[in-house]
C-alpha cells in the first residue's frame, strides 16, 4: 500500500504498536461526566453519553483507507505514549462556544515532495473527517445542544533526503458550525461544500489554512488581502478568516479548544501542533510520560 507513492511500512509498524496499546485500554472508553467540572459540559456529556459511546464504536469499526486511531493527545504519536488515552471524543469549550471534538492520529505518511500541504490536508479531510461526519450524522441528533463540531487530526509528512527520510507531524484542525456540519454531506458538489469550508475555522499546524477542495494549492490569504504569515498563513479565504477572528481570536491565531476534564495533574495541558489544548497527559515525576 502506498501513501504518496511510498510503501506503507511506517503506518504498518505504528498500527502494530497501537493495536498492542489499544488492547490494554478499556473497551468503549469515554470521558466520564464525573470527571467534568463545568456544569454545561458535564450535562452534555451525561445527556449524550450513550450516543458518544455508539459513535466511538462506529469509528472503531470503520475501515478508513489507512488505520485511524482515536486519541486524546494528538501532540504525541501513539507509538511514543506510555499509555494510549483513546478517549478522542469529548465536549469542550472554545471561546464560549461548546464544541463536540473528535481527535486522533491517521497513520499516513504523505510524501511532501509529491503532495502539497493542501493535497495532504485534503486527503486527510476526505479520508478521515468526511467519514466521521457521516457517522456523527448517523449516531448524533442534528439538534445536538452544542455550537460546533470540531476535528483535530494528526498525520505524518515525509521529506525524502539523500541518505535518509525525515518524517514530521502535521495537524489539521477543522471547526464547523453545527448546522454546517450536518448540512455538509447533503451538498452535492464541491462548490457548495467549499462555501461551507470558507466560513469555517480551518488550521494547519496552528496557522489559518484555506483548504481548497480539488485543488493542488490552498486558497491564498495574502492575495485576498487577509493578514497572515508563512506558507499556511497565506491560505485563508475572507469568510474563513472572519470566522477565525470572530470565534478563534487568540494570538497568532492559535486554535485553543480546551479539554473538559477538571482533573489536577502535575504536567501542563498537552497542546497539539494545531494549538488545540487537551487535558494533561499522565505524568511520571512531573513530566509527560513517554516511551
Amino acid at each position: 500500500m502506498n501513501c504518496g507513492n511510498r510503501p506503507f511500512d511506517f503506518a504498518s509498524t505504528l498500527l502494530t504498536i497501537a493495536i498492542v496499546l489499544l488492547a490494554a485500554s478499556p473497551a468503549l472508553a469515554q470521558v466520564s461526566p464525573a470527571e467534568i467540572a463545568n456544569p454545561k459540559l458535564k450535562a452534555a456529556e451525561q445527556e449524550y453519553l450513550p450516543q458518544l459511546q455508539s459513535l466511538r464504536k462506529a469509528i472503531g469499526e470503520t475501515q478508513f483507507p489507512l488505520p485511524f486511531i482515536l486519541t486524546r493527545y494528538v501532540g504525541v504519536d501513539p507509538a511514543r505514549q506510555a499509555s494510549l488515552d483513546t478517549r478522542g471524543l469529548e465536549f469542550v469549550y472554545f471561546r464560549n462556544r461548546m464544541v463536540l471534538k473528535t481527535s486522533g492520529f491517521y497513520t499516513a505518511a504523505f510524501n511532501s515532495e509529491q503532495l502539497t500541504q493542501n493535497e495532504r490536508a485534503i486527503r486527510t479531510f476526505q479520508e478521515v473527517i468526511v467519514p466521521i461526519l457521516r457517522l456523527i450524522a448517523h449516531e448524533i441528533p442534528s439538534d445536538l445542544r452544542c455550537d460546533d463540531i470540531g476535528f483535530e487530526i494528526a498525520y505524518h509528512a515525509r521529506a525524502p533526503r539523500k541518505d535518509s527520510d525525515f518524517e514530521g507531524r502535521e495537524i489539521l484542525a477543522v471547526v464547523l458550525d453545527r448546522t454546517d456540519a450536518f448540512a455538509f454531506l447533503n451538498e452535492p458538489v464541491n462548490e457548495q461544500r467549499q462555501a461551507i469550508l470558507n466560513r469555517s475555522g480551518i488550521y494547519l499546524d496552528a496557522q489559518p489554512f484555506g483548504l481548497a477542495l480539488g485543488q493542488r494549492d490552498a486558497l491564498n490569504l495574502e492575495a485576498l488581502g487577509m493578514p497572515g504569515s508563512g506558507e499556511a498563513a497565506s491560505t485563508k479565504s475572507p469568510a474563513s478568516a472572519d470566522a477565525a477572528t470572530a470565534r478563534l481570536s487568540v494570538p497568532n491565531p492559535r486554535l485553543a479548544l480546551t479539554g473538559s476534564s477538571s482533573a489536577s495533574h502535575a504536567a501542563p495541558a498537552e497542546r497539539g501542533a494545531a494549538g488545540i489544548v487537551s487535558p494533561p497527559a499522565p505524568t511520571v515525576s512531573g513530566k509527560v510520560a513517554l516511551t
